[in-house]
């Protein structure tokens, strides 16, 4: 639900930055290590802009998906920014700050055989999105783009076991329960994109 109102407002912006704003739009797709993105951006002025995103990405001990409604601050008109993201999604990653989630093993009958704990975990919810990157024009302004970027997301919500990641064994089976719990969790996306101004 929240998700929805972002990207609602991020389109009402859209909408009222047509009559008075710079008219630049910018579509690219990022690629980085095992993972991929699209994204849409609207220069509101020439160091300001708002956009939408979706990306996944699937990197050793980061991983995730999500969507984003995003601004960008561009302090030297269009090249250098600073990014700031808001949406909905899901954060994989080794949980270094309190050990993971308690998971619990029962025998056949039910009698709890082991507990331990697991630092790969999933974080399902809010999601605030810094990063930062370089647009590099080339040609005419408003033409093709390379733009490299780093951004962090840090999810805000539900954590579970991250049952994809490739250090864990099979635990979807009845004997074990995974005690899920509201957490953090934080990944590192660096991108590289490409696209047309238009």
């Amino acid at each position: 639900m929240v998700s929805k109102r972002i990207l609602l407002i991020a389109l009402l912006v859209l909408i009222a930055g047509t009559g008075f704003a710079q008219k630049s739009n910018w579509i690219s797709g990022d690629v980085s290590i095992l993972g991929a993105g699209l994204r849409y951006e609207r220069m509101l002025t020439p160091n300001f802009s708002i956009g939408i995103n979706a990306y996944y990405n699937d990197f050793f001990l980061f991983g995730g998906y999500g969507a984003n409604a995003a601004m960008r601050l561009y302090p030297r008109r269009g090249t250098f920014f600073f990014e700031l993201g808001l949406g909905y999604g899901v954060v994989n990653n080794v949980d270094i700050l309190d050990g993971g989630v308690e998971i619990i093993e029962y025998n056949s009958i039910g009698t709890v055989m082991d507990e331990f704990k697991s630092p790969f975990v999933s974080t399902t919810g809010f999601i605030v999105t810094p990063g930062l990157g370089w647009k590099i024009d080339f040609g005419a302004p408003g033409g093709f783009f390379i733009q490299p970027g780093i951004r962090f997301p840090i999810a805000i919500g539900n954590q579970t076991l991250w049952t994809d990641s490739m250090f864990i064994t099979d635990v979807s089976s009845k004997n074990y329960k995974v005690k899920e719990k509201l957490g953090i969790g934080a990944s590192v996306v660096i991108y590289v994109s490409m696209g047309l101004g238009f």
